[in-house]
């Protein structure tokens, strides 16, 4: 019970970073570029690659490290990311804002959110992936965690526009986002610590072995969350192209993306 606890209002909170901070960049940015309607489908094509970016570099931790070492290397991912906040953007456009806006903001963005983004993002499979390492019950059937994570990202979409946005300035939202992210680092070494613990390096044994995915498995696989995610990108350019480029708008398609996960 005690080490779902931990896990469980961490994962939470990683989402809701996670989805804060989303919408949060891209009013950030929105100003620089003129109100363009492309900076939050940029945003939100950048958002999805480091998203996709971190389960690599989660994937590939489990993959090849040991729990302990992958304690070790994720724990100094996360106090390097200090060095980028609190996230804000003191460039100002240039020449390549004007000719190629796209690039800009796609380079300002890999430089000033890319490395925080993206730690945040690996929180919910490697967590997932240390409690199943670990002896507890919650080990044996770790999937409630994704449950959670998705709550919180919803709720942190709910209350972006609701309450985040009307009664805080970005500069306010940017200093109440370091906070948690201190928060969410203090709960993910106190997590790692209970992990380091009680990891063992007993193997389970299973009835039978595994088998690997055939390419049909794979490439159906690919095509369930690729279609999906591009159909979202595709209703979310529409929405703001035809009415207006705000926050509020900008999160219905997420929101309802989000639902849709089993």
């Amino acid at each position: 019970m005690y080490v779902a606890l931990l896990f469980g209002p961490t994962l939470f909170l990683s989402a809701f970073l996670l989805f804060c901070c989303e919408p949060m960049i891209g009013k950030m940015m929105l100003p620089l570029l003129g109100g363009a309607a492309s900076v939050w489908i940029t945003c939100l094509l950048f958002f999805q690659l480091m998203l996709l970016a971190g389960y690599v570099y989660a994937h590939l931790l489990e993959r090849f490290a040991t729990v302990r070492l992958q304690i070790v290397v994720h724990s100094a991912m996360m106090l390097a990311a200090l060095a980028f906040l609190p996230l804000h953007f003191s460039a100002h456009p240039d020449e390549t804002a004007s000719s190629q806006p796209i690039v800009w903001l796609l380079s300002h963005l890999i430089a000033t959110v890319g490395v925080p983004f993206g730690v945040v993002s690996t929180t919910a499979p490697l967590l997932q992936n240390w409690l199943s390492k670990t002896s507890t019950a919650a080990g044996r059937d770790p999937y409630f965690l994704y449950a959670v994570s998705n709550a919180g990202s919803l709720i942190a979409l709910l209350a972006y526009p609701l309450f985040i946005e009307p009664r805080l300035g970005v500069r306010m939202q940017s200093s109440v986002w370091l906070a948690g992210y201190g928060a969410l680092m203090v709960m993910v070494l106190v997590a790692a610590a209970t992990v380091w613990k009680s990891h063992t390096q007993t193997v389970r044994v299973t009835s039978e072995p595994s088998t690997a995915p055939d390419w049909k498995t794979r490439a159906y696989w690919m095509a369930a969350a690729f279609v999906p995610s591009a159909l979202m990108l595709a209703v979310t350019n529409h929405i703001l192209l035809n009415l207006a480029s705000v926050p509020f708008l900008w999160i219905i398609p997420l929101a309802v993306y989000l639902i849709t996960f089993r």
